[in-house]
């Protein structure tokens, strides 16, 4: 790393922890809403009856797992860790912390494998500088914050467990390089149990894992090496057909008699993601970024030619392989729904989206120097950043970062937006009448309660609320949290959702 090089990677860094602190900040103003009560309510009279007993609260969340099972969705793990809803401690904050530091660390450790060991050692320090930038990428222009980070029982059911599926697949990759015994033991290990959870979360995460495994094998089988890959293939397969075929999931959404036809989900499928995903998402923000860091990618591109005399062949190939398979996200949604489905699965769509537009590229990048692996303005471009003056280098940085952190003409970006519900006041609002309808709801002495809308509702904090129908499900749900006959709002307010 030249002295330029360890500047830019320094500004990165920073750049990117100053990003957080907002999102992090703001995560104190938190507060539960909808299914998080409904998930959570048998561990909470679980503990006030018998206190914080961690063996009896795993087998808690078990008994919440298998209820939920047989009655309203087969995803198993999901309903196992909606069950440890925060707030039942007092910390709802830290479910923004926890989505955080899984998404981040997933994203790091994938181009950590991918660079360490297709590349080589001396380049991971590019894995973290690539990683930071998709990382600010995702976080800062997801869309729906709220539901992919702040709210909690949307934000683990998809991006907690998107964010182990990339976990999934780093491990899967490395467990492809590495020979020790022991090692490939312990890592055959972390591959299952991921697989096992991963299979047990959304739709989307859990059906794209078997089409990931069908990749892998097919590669095992190619290389004729890792064929024991198919044993976390067929778990993944096992899993996700438990979740599937579960009584919940029929009463929750029908039989397969009720869902669309395979030829129209995969013709929708297609339709939405070119003309929704790709046009939405392909920002004149995403190639400035993808120019920026061209440079480093062309490193790890040289260092792959050199280690591996890998070509790149079939560019086209791999983008219209890389279309199929973010469609293939949507089919879930469409297949059941016959619709895109909730901003949630949208959020691990985008996600996978960044992640390939980046490999994508670096593939295409590497296509290309396969042509002219010498030439002399190839190299000049390399150490673009090294020959020029070292400001001007941080200068492209930081401006690549603010045009991906600034948001769009409707919307800030997370971090900007969270500093502005912050200062103006708004999420301070926001919790002080949260935290007023909580001592009502903690009144022994009141059975039937009414409460008034909140007078302000944060793009990033409020997902949803309760409604002045005391059958409501989601007023029977909160009823129910906190023993309570009747919990409602005292009018009718349009904008929240009664279904």
């Amino acid at each position: 790393m030249e002295r330029n090089e360890k500047a830019i990677f320094k500004v990165t860094l920073g750049v990117f922890v100053v990003l957080l602190l907002p999102m992090v900040v703001l995560s104190f103003y938190n507060v539960p809403s909808a299914d998080d009560y409904t998930f959570g309510r048998m561990m909470y009279h679980w503990i006030q009856e018998n206190g914080f007993h961690i063996p009896g609260m795993l087998a808690c969340a078990v008994r919440n797992s298998i209820q939920y099972y047989f009655n309203w969705q087969g995803r198993y793990s999901e309903s196992f860790f909606a069950s440890f809803m925060p707030d039942i401690y007092g910390m709802y904050w830290i479910s923004a912390l926890i989505i955080l530091a899984a998404l981040i660390s997933a994203v790091w450790y994938l181009f950590h494998v991918l660079i360490q060991y297709l590349a080589g050692k001396k380049y991971i320090w590019i894995s973290t500088l690539i990683s930071a930038f998709v990382c600010i990428a995702i976080t800062q222009r997801i869309p729906s914050a709220v539901e992919g980070i702040y709210w909690f029982d949307g934000a683990q059911a998809y991006m907690l467990h998107h964010a182990l599926y990339i976990w999934m697949c780093a491990l899967n990759i490395q467990y492809f390089f590495i020979e020790k015994k022991s090692s490939k033991k312990n890592c055959m290990l972390g591959i299952i149990c991921l697989t096992i959870l991963v299979a047990g979360g959304n739709n989307v995460s859990a059906f794209v894992s078997i089409l990931t495994y069908v990749a892998l094998v097919v590669i095992a089988v190619f290389l004729k090496k890792k064929r024991e890959l198919i044993i976390p293939f067929l778990i993944s397969v096992a899993g996700f057909m438990v979740s599937y075929l579960s009584p919940g999931t029929v009463i929750r959404g029908g039989d397969s008699s009720n869902y669309t036809s395979i030829s129209v989900t995969v013709l929708k499928c297609f339709r939405w993601t070119l003309r929704q995903y790709l046009l939405e998402w392909t920002t004149a923000e995403m190639l400035i970024m993808l120019l920026v860091l061209t440079p480093f990618f062309l490193k790890i591109v040289l260092g792959i030619t050199q280690k591996h005399n890998f070509k790149f062949p079939y560019p086209l190939l791999a983008i219209i392989g890389s279309v199929c398979f973010i469609s293939a996200m949507s089919s879930p949604a469409f297949y059941v729904l016959g619709e895109s489905g909730p901003l949630r699965m949208r959020n691990v769509i985008y996600v996978n989206y960044v992640l390939l537009l980046v490999i994508n590229y670096v593939y295409l990048l590497g296509w290309l120097v396969s042509k002219q692996p010498e030439s002399k303005s190839l190299h000049d471009l390399v150490n673009i950043y090294n020959r020029m003056a070292c400001r001007y280098g941080v200068m492209i940085i930081l401006g690549a970062v603010f045009w991906l952190g600034i948001g769009d003409s409707e919307n800030y970006g997370t971090s900007l937006e969270a500093a502005k519900e912050i200062v103006s006041g708004q999420a301070a609002q926001y919790h002080k009448e949260a935290m007023e309808r909580k001592e009502l709801y903690m009144d022994e002495n009141l059975v039937n309660i009414e409460v008034k809308p909140y007078s302000v509702t944060p793009r990033l904090l409020f997902f949803d609320d309760i409604t002045d129908d005391e059958n409501n499900w989601k007023n029977r749900g909160i009823s129910e949290y906190y023993g309570k006959e009747s919990i409602i709002l005292d009018q009718y307010v349009p904008y929240i959702n009664y279904d």
